[in-house]
């Protein structure tokens, strides 16, 4: 059944209304709203409904967002609804692999399987978000983390990860930031503790001189041969006229 959104406010106000009575009429009205919520098959809709009539049924409008598959309501879900099918939710956020969504369920949903969202971190393989699940979530990996920013030379992750993370192993880390050549983050990484400043200004330095080695100006040529001379560069603009 679909309703837009005007309806299913007037329905939710409604609800809200009908559950501060205790006379049956009004209870019966009160799951007539509910299994329209149901019907609708709209995850919004099931998810703000649980949150606020507090005697709905968590169990079949929890199903209704799982069946949805949808990552963002199954994570406002688990967080808002008190007796929430956790595990059924965290399944939707983990196929989705959205990775503030992991995140997220992660940091803020009691109850939620830290090392099975940690899987699908490290499957998604971005650098900041390795470093962000290895910051805020206890019980994280820290060497598994480290090593997605590691493999993929992401200068900006490895550099928060040897500042931020205790236990993170600085010298790999370290030679991700170089590897990077990303000169600004090697510069950065001098100022951390447990780094080693000579190879870091080595590998600044070497970076450095093939940087400049790239802008330095190509000489002009013709089609077939190099111009050595102004005289040459001359009659060489002049045929072009």
């Amino acid at each position: 059944m679909d309703i837009d959104f005007d309806e299913f406010r007037k329905l939710l106000n409604k609800a809200s209304y009908l559950e501060t009575k205790s006379d049956p009429t009004s209870q019966e009205e009160l799951k007539k709203i509910e299994k329209i919520i149901i019907d609708s098959k709209d995850p919004n809709y099931a998810y703000q409904y649980a949150a606020t009539i507090k005697s709905s049924d968590k169990k079949a409008l929890g199903q209704v967002v799982v069946d949805s598959k949808n990552a963002m309501f199954a994570l406002f879900f688990a967080q808002e609804v008190e007796g929430a099918d956790i595990k059924a939710l965290q399944q939707v956020v983990a196929e989705d692999g959205y990775g503030d969504f992991v995140y997220n369920f992660a940091k803020n949903v009691k109850g939620a399987d830290i090392e099975l969202l940690q899987k699908v971190i490290i499957n998604i393989n971005d650098g900041l978000f390795a470093y962000r699940y290895a910051r805020d979530i206890k019980g994280a990996d820290i060497k598994a983390l480290q090593q997605v920013a590691i493999n993929n030379k992401d200068a900006m992750a490895a550099y928060y990860f040897a500042r931020c993370i205790k236990g993170a192993d600085v010298k790999a880390l370290q030679q991700a930031v170089i590897d990077s050549k990303k000169i600004y983050w090697c510069k950065l990484f001098t100022k951390l503790k447990g780094a080693d400043v000579e190879v870091l200004n080595k590998a600044i330095e070497e970076l450095t001189i093939n940087e400049n080695k790239k802008k330095k100006p190509k000489k002009v040529q013709s089609e077939d041969k190099k111009i050595h001379s102004l005289k040459e560069l001359e009659d060489y603009i002049n045929g072009l006229n």
